[in-house]
């Protein structure tokens, strides 16, 4: 076998990689060519060749970070490029899955809510009534994060991610409410666009928080413009993927991050605390009549839906609130880790010395002389 120097091992697997793409180029090329009747097949072809590019060329993509560490002097990377590679990443895959999966359309059963009782004249009421919440926790998210800096911020970009997100919380209960009054596409549209304010605010945030100042604060402007362009998609295309990944994203990555990532601040739970809330309120809006029954008629699951997912900012602003910088960062997952190995050796001297106190009484002398010995 053929001994390469690292340099050699580096320029082959970017030889490997290079031929990966080109050939995944080129059959995206050829399936949006395909005519119409050519279209299921096209997808089936299309994933068993790329899974066959990835067989062949697993070892050497895997071997990319291998090679990356061992040719770190030779052909160094810059931070800025390693950025630019993750993002090429993420938009390769994104476009992969907008070639693959298929169009999502608004489903108009969407509009047909359990609960359509009217009180005091207003279509629609507990719906309607229910979004009030947003109002208030947003406009007390507001006054919190511009008036004195209550809430502490200490990070550049801080101030602009949560005054978006606080803001596209109020504008909620105003864009809920309308649509909620006569349910339809067209109002719809004003329901979700406070929301992905909101979502990609709060991501935005997030990577100033956990990841890196500079990106974050980069990245505000761009994903407030994906989520704006997600619902104008979904509008003129009547295609919910985009939309649904922008909701989607942040639902699975800031749990995820919250517990792998070490954080800046403290009282991080309520991360968790939050993202239980939103889970709970897609349970609630999945299951609108069946909640509506349960409750003897009295509130529908799409209006539990409403009051749950108030929750959130309320667990954010409380966290902060409460939260302080902290001086050692370290990873919920890193303090779980910790406590559960503290547990185990606790657990393994109490078994060691009950054993010990067992052959003691037993008569064992050997296991006598070495309690004698421990103590």
């Amino acid at each position: 076998m053929a001994n390469f120097s690292p340099l050699q091992e580096r320029l082959q697997t970017r030889s490997a990689f290079e031929t990966t793409l080109a050939a995944s180029a080129r059959m995206t090329c050829s399936y949006l060519g395909a005519p119409d009747s050519e279209e299921k097949f096209c997808k089936v072809q299309w994933w068993r060749r790329f899974w066959d590019l990835l067989r062949r060329h697993g070892y050497w993509l895997l071997s990319c970070r291998d090679s990356f560490y061992s040719t770190s002097r030779i052909m160094p990377i810059s931070s800025r490029d390693q950025k630019v590679i993750w993002w090429g990443a993420a938009l390769f895959v994104f476009v992969i899955l907008m070639l693959v999966t298929p169009k999502i359309p608004q489903d108009q059963s969407y509009h047909n809510f359990a609960d359509r009782r009217n009180f005091f004249g207003i279509p629609n009421t507990l719906n309607v009534v229910s979004n009030f919440p947003f109002l208030i926790i947003g406009v007390i998210g507001l006054v919190f994060t511009l008036h004195d800096n209550t809430f502490g911020l200490s990070l550049k970009g801080e101030l602009w991610g949560w005054t978006a997100f606080f803001f596209g919380i109020a504008a909620t209960a105003f864009g809920s409410a309308y649509y909620h009054l006569k349910p339809s596409d067209n109002r719809l549209v004003w329901d979700r666009l406070p929301m992905t304010i909101a979502f990609t605010s709060v991501m935005a945030v997030f990577i100033i928080e956990r990841i890196d100042e500079l990106t974050g604060r980069a990245s505000i402007a761009p994903l407030l413009g994906a989520g704006v362009v997600s619902v104008g998609y979904w509008w003129f295309a009547n295609d919910l993927r985009l939309y649904a990944l922008v909701q989607f994203v942040p639902c699975v990555a800031i749990p995820a991050m919250t517990i792998a990532l070490p954080p800046r601040y403290s009282h991080s739970s309520y991360w968790l605390w939050a993202a239980g809330f939103y889970l709970f309120a897609k349970i609630f809006e999945a299951n609108d009549m069946k909640f509506y029954r349960w409750t003897k008629f009295w509130a529908s699951g799409h209006t539990l839906k409403h009051l749950s997912a108030a929750m959130v900012p309320v667990c954010i602003i409380i966290m902060l609130y409460k939260r302080n910088m902290r001086n050692e960062r370290q990873s919920m997952l890193d303090r779980w880790k910790g406590q559960w190995r503290g547990a185990n050796g606790v657990r393994e001297d109490r078994e060691t010395a009950s054993s010990k106190w067992r052959y003691y009484w037993s008569g064992s002398h050997e296991q006598a002389q070495s309690l004698v010995s421990d103590t």
